[in-house]
């Protein structure tokens, strides 16, 4: 298939929607899950899992039903304070909590002076021949990179139509926002910040990280698939402390006291004159170790684990990132950042590696996934992503009647050859609402180096779907590596 296989998805848990409107937990194992889902969202339950619906579980996410596809590209000489004032949705954005000013509450960069400064830089390395591929981003550096990340988020949106959600979207030929519904602002309005864990409860496994409220399923879906093949990334790439034994940041009020230290990679995009150059950094981005709650729940991202943090300040540290947004205490505006992503690029930035990406229904899809397993598990972090929407897919699938949801990515954790077929095992990152059509059960095995594991299939948001089930509803996969 012509073009690039790449795309920006979101698709928020619909149980950690239902329960911030409820205002308490939900036990949902005795529950009537449909029909608890129909009564606090607002959408029937067969629209829930399909944006052309209006499906609330979307809003806040770019969906782009364009022909570009691909993520807005912006002018890297740009002023952020300028794109602001310029962009005439940018105020609209701003007041329905779908983009952050956080990163106007500091100096914006003096573009010229910026690249003047990494010439220089660039010229020394060159001079000592050191490697500027391992350079640690200044705080300078860092700053800019989250202006270019929310200048592509205004741009992406100054352009997109702006729809309520639960009304349906009409044909898909163009840009949409699905706004956040009313209740959802109110309850988002002021985040409440706790501490009710540990950092790591148990090693990190594919079935920790639970998507919560927020459009993060390309991050949530890379973390997994991170703990599954590389597990020990999740610990060396955090710091607890600075290197003189204190936390960056300070006490003051307004910061709160940072705490840990995640090393993300990334690309810099620089202007020099008539030449851009990209060069690859490490971002230490500092965070304070207390997440969002409501109602003695967690809002975002949280572990299956009980009393576990990881998923949910990995996730924070995203947020204060990629929207500028305070290290302590980030707004929901700032983690609003995140409704809607690039997985391949997730697995990229959490682990160094490149990213790739490939086309779902191309004819050597199995042996692409096959060449990143040993036996049957996965050995780099693999992620999936379905169409934008039925109507979107080449042949008009129902996602609601496959149990599979539309705008969506998936961990794919290995793959499954039994009864003289191919399955490709897979993970919802909401870690339930496992796939149904063309799906075989039962144990599925892989060889480890103490021994044999197993999972369980259908569970856990885990489950194995016939690979041409898999060519047809997902749009493509890749992963870092």
């Amino acid at each position: 298939m012509p073009g690039d296989s790449r795309r920006n998805v979101g698709a928020a848990n619909p149980r950690a929607l239902a329960e911030l409107r409820a205002g308490q937990r939900i036990e949902w194992s005795s529950e009537n899950t449909p029909k608890m889902l129909e009564k606090f969202l607002d959408v029937p339950y067969k629209q829930l899992f399909d944006p052309k619906f209006g499906s609330p579980i979307y809003a806040g996410v770019p969906l782009d039903f364009s022909h570009q596809r691909c993520p807005v590209q912006v002018d890297p000489r740009i002023d952020i304070k300028d794109l602001f004032d310029r962009v005439t949705k940018s105020a609209t954005l701003v007041e329905n909590g779908l983009v952050s000013r956080s990163v106007l509450n500091e100096p914006t960069t003096n573009v010229r002076l910026f690249a003047a400064s990494i010439a220089d830089q660039i010229a020394k390395d060159l001079h000592s021949l050191d490697e500027h591929c391992g350079r640690q981003a200044s705080p300078e550096q860092t700053r800019r990179v989250a202006e270019l990340a929310v200048a592509g988020r205004v741009a992406e949106m100054g352009q997109a139509t702006l729809v309520e959600a639960g009304k349906p979207l009409g044909t898909l030929n163009r840009e949409f926002v699905m706004l956040l519904p009313a209740w959802l602002r109110l309850v988002l309005s002021d985040l409440n910040f706790a501490l009710p864990g540990e950092y790591f409860v148990r090693a990190p496994t594919a079935t920790a990280p639970v998507q919560g409220a927020l459009s993060d399923c390309w991050l949530i879906a890379a973390l997994a698939s991170v703990a599954w093949t590389r597990p020990e990334l999740i610990a060396a790439r955090i710091r607890r402390e600075n290197a003189t034994g204190e936390a960056e940041g300070g006490d003051d009020e307004d910061s709160g006291h940072t705490d840990f230290r995640f090393d993300f990679t990334d690309v810099l995009t620089i202007p020099l004159g008539f030449v851009t150059l990209t060069i690859p950094f490490t971002f230490p981005i500092w965070i304070g170790e207390q997440v969002p709650q409501s109602a003695g729940s967690y809002i975002y991202a949280r572990s299956s684990v009980a009393n576990e943090l990881w998923p949910a300040v990995i996730e924070k540290a995203v947020a204060v990132w990629r929207s500028g947004g305070n290290a302590s205490f980030p707004r929901s505006d700032d983690y609003a950042h995140l409704n809607g992503g690039d997985a391949a690029w997730a697995c990229h930035i959490l682990t160094g590696a490149s990213a790739w990406y490939h086309w779902a229904d191309a004819d050597d899809t199995w042996s692409t996934i096959q060449s990143h397993c040993s036996g049957a598990r996965a050995t780099s972090p693999l992620v999936a992503w379905t169409w934008g929407s039925s109507d979107d897919s080449p042949n008009k699938v129902d996602y609601a009647g496959a149990n599979l949801v539309a705008n969506h990515a998936y961990s794919i954790l290995g793959t499954w050859e039994t009864n003289k077929r191919q399955y490709v095992v897979l993970r919802n990152p909401w870690g339930y609402h496992e796939g149904t059509l063309n799906v075989t059960n039962g144990t599925w095995s892989t060889q480890e180096d103490w021994g044999t594991a197993s999972l369980v299939l259908p569970g856990s948001g885990v489950f194995a779907l016939e690979i041409h089930t898999f060519r047809e509803y997902f749009m493509g996969f890749g992963g870092a590596g």
